[in-house]
């Protein structure tokens, strides 16, 4: 076989190779598409956990939550380490998951206490909801002083207490966290002479 011919025979074989190998693709891209296209319509399975992979934690608390009082994030800390005592769980890493049970409707915040510890509810539990309770002190001033305008912080003290605001609490120390909070939020309140207003609407 001449130089010419064995050149050609080889570009044969080499294409045939690329055609067939085209031809695999296609079938098994085809065999995929149908499989697909039976499961259309059909409910899709939950992923399966491993026997000995630990159950998610935000599962853990949506379960383990009372349904019928209230609750803090210590107490659910609790309830996670009498469930799986050899489990580690982290305080910060607990409470970042509470904003996504409130989210999914399976929490909600009622109150603050007088050291400011939050206490929250399953939605299903019947607690009276305190909304301006569960509110942050800079929050709460915020909604008194829109509705009642520019009052001195004495003033604001007084009205968070008769609306229930961390009822417990010492006025005192109240008052002192208030004057904090006016520090740390100066954008958000202004002070004319001894009375203090909002500089903006609340979003609350």
């Amino acid at each position: 076989m001449d130089a010419i011919k064995l050149l050609r025979q080889r570009a044969a074989d080499k294409r045939d190779k690329a055609v067939k190998a085209a031809r695999d693709e296609f079938r098994k891209t085809a065999r995929l598409l149908d499989e697909l296209q039976d499961r259309v319509g059909k409910p899709l399975e939950p992923p399966r956990r491993h026997k000995n992979q630990p159950r998610p934690i935000v599962e853990l608390i949506a379960s383990l939550i009372p349904k019928d009082r209230t609750f803090t994030l210590s107490d659910v800390l609790g309830l996670l380490q009498e469930a799986e005592p050899g489990r580690q769980f982290h305080v910060p890493t607990v409470r970042t998951l509470f904003p996504d049970l409130v989210k999914a409707g399976t929490i909600r915040k009622v109150r603050r206490a007088a050291n400011g510890c939050v206490h929250w509810a399953a939605a299903e539990c019947e607690v009276e909801d305190e909304p301006i309770a569960a509110m942050s002190i800079a929050d709460a001033a915020a909604v008194v002083l829109e509705e009642s305008g520019p009052l001195t912080a004495v003033e604001i003290v007084v009205s968070l207490k008769e609306r229930g605001y961390r009822a417990d609490a010492d006025p005192r120390m109240l008052l002192r966290t208030l004057q904090y909070s006016f520090k740390r939020n100066r954008g958000r309140f202004v002070r004319d002479g001894s009375r203090w207003a909002t500089a903006i609407k609340s979003v609350v």
